[in-house]
Parts: C-alpha cells; sequence; structure tokens
C-alpha cells in the first residue's frame, strides 16, 4: 500500500489527519529553553516549518527523534509532567 506524503511549504494553509514530523541530530534547545537547529542552512528556517507542520496535525502527531537524545529527554520529560 503506497501512503500518500507531503512535504510542508507544499501545502501552504492545509490541515492534515496526520502528520509526522523528524527531529535529527540538528535540533536541540538552546539555554532559554527555546528548540531551535545548528548547522543547516536551507532557504526557510527549519524551526518555523517544524511549527507548521505540528500545528497543522487534528488527529494524530508522531514526532521521531533520530540521533538525539538530548531533545529526546526534554520531550519525555514534557510528556512525563504532564501526566501528573
Amino acid at each position: 500500500m503506497c501512503i500518500p506524503y507531503f512535504i510542508a511549504h507544499e501545502v501552504v494553509g492545509q490541515e492534515f489527519d496526520n502528520v509526522v514530523a523528524v527531529l535529527d541530530q540538528y535540533f536541540f534547545y538552546n539555554q532559554n529553553g527555546q528548540l531551535t537547529t545548528r548547522g543547516i542552512a536551507y532557504y526557510y528556517d527549519v524551526t518555523k516549518m517544524l511549527f507548521q507542520m505540528v500545528t497543522r496535525a487534528r488527529k494524530k502527531l508522531h514526532i521521531i527523534i533520530i540521533n538525539n537524545e538530548d531533545v529526546l529527554n526534554k520531550c519525555l520529560g514534557i510528556l512525563n509532567s504532564n501526566k501528573k
């Protein structure tokens, strides 16, 4: 079964039932606690593109973290703090 996929800036203004966002080794939390990126240069701001993808999810949001234990631990801490 082939599942269609879209790139965030190709579908401006649209929302989707299911969204997958990938955070790799270029994402990190700065000293102000803000998620940002380093070491990559694209025409579009990667952090803002992540925000666009996350806010387009209507039902399910899947966040995949690759090669980034610091961001994984921060995300797990956020999820666990919301369970209390």
